[in-house]
């Protein structure tokens, strides 16, 4: 009965790791980006924070600050879209958190050129994005900047 028990463990503790190994591949580069535009289009209310994460100031976004993001994904392109930055990530300078009834998105800021878009508790990679050709109404990270520091 022990040898039947133990052999069990070994078979079990085997297998479960090549089933944990099997990496999801993202259907596309703008995935995230692309659910979050129609949570956005169709959700009547959402809420929309964005926190300053040098010094952990948070501000709620009024309704017409928040409709500034309707701006920013009608004015993505496909060329947006990148892979991985090379040179690594910089330190996040601002987080925006995009809050549904049910899904909570995060948008983390890292400077006027680099964007990354993921839910709160996403499977796959986060969405990298350019946005550094995207007019300036339309740029988070400036629209940011205008709402932390005035200018």
């Amino acid at each position: 009965m022990k040898r039947v028990i133990c052999s069990l463990l070994v078979i079990i503790f085997i297998f479960i790791p090549l089933g944990c190994s099997k990496k999801n591949v993202k259907p596309s580069l703008y995935y995230y980006t692309n659910i979050l535009a129609k949570h956005v289009k169709e959700e009547p209310s959402y809420k929309v924070s964005v926190t300053e994460k040098n010094f952990y100031k948070n501000k709620l976004l009024t309704k017409e600050d928040s409709d500034s993001l309707k701006g920013f994904i009608s004015s993505l392109k496909g060329n947006n879209f990148i892979t991985v930055p090379k040179e690594g990530l910089p330190q996040i300078k601002y987080r925006m958190t995009v809050t549904f009834p049910k899904e909570k998105y995060v948008i983390n800021l890292y400077n006027e050129r680099l964007v990354t878009v993921h839910p709160y508790d996403g499977t796959y990679d986060m969405d990298y994005l350019d946005i550094s050709k995207l007019p300036d109404s339309y740029n988070l990270y400036k629209i940011c900047e205008y709402i932390f520091n005035g200018s």
